[in-house]
């Protein structure tokens, strides 16, 4: 059988994947890769190209094997572990700490699938990780013309010499979730398993023993807080998927004076969470320090109120260093590589993670930082932090939520209680601390401009001119 053009150019298969998934490319690989530690032995019958070895931690040991010589030669030059293997011959099999399958189910004839998934699973000591795409259970529904394509053009991209993939050989998701629930036929309902959905994609964790299952679920408590000041369009969603999330013991919602609907919407979730109301605002700090004295976790998880699209995944990347002790304090940054996002801002994200008791002594200074509090934690502990990406996660911006003016206004608000936590963190001169107090009660732009012009302090004049003054005129170009 012939090769498509994919399979016998590794290079051009691996631009075809990221086409395909985008973005979702790097998340499932990120994903499968946060279940692996430094030391682990990891086996992947039907490797590809690959890939994961991008992303796995250092010190992990790989070994992959597969059938396309082309994927071979080319996995070897990159100096992998790779050998030239069937995926349903024993003798292949070897145990590993982590047996990855992906992308393979749909390649196999439906009558060997479960004797691979026992192979597959007999080789794991500590889990099995499959990942696997499940097509849209009304495909039927679409278009005839554009559902022959779709049909033809999975089926010609997918030759793979061996075996002739048919758009039936895909699960429908529904079928696909159904044979997770079922461990395949192969794996006992006793041994705890986890999903999640990346894309088009299902990522199935079957744990081998509870042990391990507690290393990534329960090992330690996390309570999670979230600050919230007037944000009723996403702050429902956002609850939602935090007390979805096994890995949180705890929700915290501190109400910091809202005047919109976001109390009403935070107490439908009692008693399922801690809600703390705050009959006036009193700024961001404030309500942190709140949450921290209420939560009972030994790690607690800052989340703003404004994120649109938190997913398991991000919950996940934020708390795993803590988890498996491999930090201390977490910071996450949103975007993503290269994006237009300033590395300043960057580390001013309101998604951290921290362990309580060091936090505690903290609190004073905290409740005096209003919109400084992010400052004000990284100058503590920004040298202990260990920096993980949060792929994707976006938030509602404030010229989104409010008319320009109200926005404008928030953010010069914002940029003056930064200046302000600044001041606090780096100790100022008087003269700057009175010109800082003046920028916190202007809500004119040029007026801001025109005082922040008479600050001594080198570094402060640096981040006004390169971060905040830079942000404020792209906002008023935009108005």
């Amino acid at each position: 059988m012939n090769k498509s053009i994919f399979y016998r150019f590794p290079r051009l298969y691996l631009w075809g994947l990221r086409l395909l998934h985008r973005q979702a490319f790097s998340q499932r690989y990120r994903y499968i890769a946060s279940f692996t530690r430094r030391g682990d032995f990891i086996l992947e019958p039907g490797c590809g190209p690959a890939p994961l070895t991008q992303f796995l931690p250092p010190k992990s040991r790989y070994q992959g094997f597969d059938t396309n010589r082309h994927f071979i030669n080319y996995g070897k030059r990159q100096g992998l572990d790779i050998f030239s293997g069937n995926a349903l011959d024993p003798k292949n099999y070897r145990p590993a700490d982590i047996v990855v399958v992906c992308d393979l189910l749909h390649h196999l004839p439906q009558n060997r699938r479960r004797d691979f998934i026992r192979l597959a699973w007999e080789s794991s000591q500590k889990m099995l990780i499959i990942c696997e795409p499940g097509k849209p259970n009304n495909y039927r529904k679409h278009h005839k013309v554009w559902q022959k394509i779709r049909h033809w053009l999975a089926e010609w991209s997918e030759r793979d010499g061996q075996n002739f993939v048919r758009w039936n050989s895909y699960y429908t998701r529904r079928q696909l979730l159904a044979q997770i629930r079922l461990g395949f036929n192969i794996i006992p309902p006793k041994f705890a398993r986890h999903q999640e959905t990346i894309g088009e994609d299902i990522v199935a964790v079957f744990f081998k023993d509870r042990r391990t299952y507690r290393q990534f679920h329960y090992l330690k408590t996390v309570s999670a807080i979230v600050p919230v000041y007037n944000e009723e369009k996403t702050v429902a969603k956002l609850v939602e998927t935090l007390l979805a999330s096994p890995l949180i013991r705890e929700v915290i919602c501190i109400n910091d004076g809202s005047t919109d609907r976001s109390l009403a919407i935070l107490q439908k979730f009692q008693p399922r969470i801690k809600l703390i109301n705050l009959r006036r605002n009193h700024g961001k700090g404030f309500a942190l320090a709140a949450g921290i004295q209420a939560a009972s976790g030994e790690i607690v998880a800052f989340f703003d109120a404004d994120i649109v699209n938190l997913r398991q995944m991000h919950i996940r990347a934020l708390l795993a260093p803590l988890l498996k002790s491999q930090t201390r304090v977490v910071l996450g940054l949103r975007g993503k590589s290269g994006s237009l996002w300033e590395p300043f801002f960057q580390h001013l994200g309101g998604e951290r993670a921290y362990y309580r008791h060091d936090l505690l002594p903290l609190l004073p200074k905290m409740r005096r930082a209003r919109f400084g509090v992010e400052m004000l934690l990284n100058k503590r502990f920004l040298p202990q932090t260990t920096k993980v990406r949060l792929w994707g996660l976006r938030v509602l911006l404030k010229y989104q939520k409010h008319s320009p003016t109200i926005a404008i206004k928030e953010y010069l608000q914002e940029a003056a209680e930064v200046a302000w936590g600044f001041g606090q963190a780096y100790h100022l001169v008087p003269e700057d601390i009175k010109i800082i107090k003046r920028l916190r009660r202007i809500s004119d732009i040029d007026e801001f401009r025109r005082v922040s012009r008479h600050l001594h302090s080198r570094r402060l004049k640096r981040l006004f001119s390169r971060y905040i003054l830079h942000q404020l005129e792209k906002l008023n170009r935009r108005f």
